[in-house]
């Protein structure tokens, strides 16, 4: 983590933390994940 981020007044002052939190749950990040085709493992391979 580079320290200016570290350091954000949104991570250090109660206020602007919590309410920071509130927007990350109220509206969280859509992501997409592709896990590919299901293989067969053999010989604990």
């Amino acid at each position: 983590m580079r320290a200016e981020d570290y350091y954000r007044r949104d991570y250090w002052e109660p206020a602007r933390y919590w309410a920071w939190q509130d927007e990350v749950w109220k509206a969280p990040r859509k992501e997409k994940v592709d896990v590919g085709d299901v293989e067969q493992v053999r010989d604990g391979r």
